[in-house]
This record gives C-alpha cells, structure tokens and sequence, in this order.
C-alpha cells in the first residue's frame, strides 16, 4: 500500500478485506463480541486509518486512502436478491429470504462457521461447496451492483467515497 500512496500523488488506495476470519489486522483486539456490522466496520476503519496515517502521512493518506471490510464476507453480497440467488441455485425464495429477514439485511448475515454466508450458499449448492469463482460471478452479474448498494449500506458507503474522489 505504500509503496502505491508513494508512485504518484493524484492516486487513491482502497482494500476489500474479508473481515470473517481475518486474524491479525489494526484494530481487531479490541473489537467486542455483541457489537453490530456497522460498529465493527467503523471501528476497524478508525485503526486501519491510524496505522496507515501513522506511516504515510506525509502521502496525503488521510485523503487519499479508504479501506473497506466486508464485515461478513464478501459472499453476503450475494444475498442482496433472493429471487436470483434462489434461481441460481435452484432452492426455494423464502429459504433466502428467511436469512435475511433473520439477521436484518445481507451485511448482517452471521459470521459463526455454521452460519456464515459461504456455509449457508455451501448447504444450499448441489454440489457440497458453493463455486463462487464461477456461479459467484454469474449471481453478482445478474443482481448487479444497484442492487447490492442498495441492500448493503457499508458496500454502497464505500463505493460512494470512491465516486467521490473522482470529482
């Protein structure tokens, strides 16, 4: 990362951290076990911002450098339309649906091994593991990248502060 905040000044640095089962990274230790996606994502925002400021400020990085967690996984994503993901995989709507509406929204789907999104699209997918390189891809293409910010505020946060350094 730095050595990116360093090549040219007019450059932004982001990351698509899979906060699920990540094991060192600033700011974990101090995360407690009853707080929200929201309150994890802002609290690792905060520690990823100050270790990178700490090393390269002198890069602009308080400007031009924005980190992004998957609080979950990423696989939540897919959850944004329960009709296409329930298409995709041949299962029934309301089996999605029920996921969601239990856990409010797909950015809070939980993050236990038995109930992580990757774990519930491996229960439903024919084959024992869900294929996301390949039927990933085809169910995030088909429910488009509206629909997943529309459903998964931190997603369409992020994306918005990226928009934002194009003007």
């Amino acid at each position: 990362m730095g050595n990116h905040l360093k090549q040219r000044k007019d450059t932004y640095v982001t990351t698509l951290i899979d906060y699920y089962g990540t094991r060192e990274w600033p700011g974990l230790d101090g995360l407690a076990g009853a707080l929200s996606p929201v309150q994890i994502a802002e609290r690792l925002y905060e520690a990823t911002r100050q270790a990178v400021d700490k090393q390269f400020l002198a890069q602009r990085s308080n400007e031009r450098f924005i980190p992004f967690f998957a609080v979950h996984e990423f696989e939540a994503l897919l959850f944004s339309d329960s009709a296409i993901l329930a298409n995709e995989l041949n299962i029934d709507k309301g089996d999605v649906d029920a996921v969601v509406q239990g856990c409010s929204g797909p950015e809070a789907i939980n993050n236990s091994p038995m109930t992580a999104p990757s774990k519930r699209l491996d229960d439903w997918s024919p084959y024992g593991k869900f294929a996301k390189t390949t039927v990933g891809i085809t169910v995030a293409e088909r429910i488009g990248i509206s629909r997943m910010r529309e459903r998964c505020p931190l997603f369409d946060n992020w994306l918005t502060r990226l928009e934002g350094t194009l003007d």
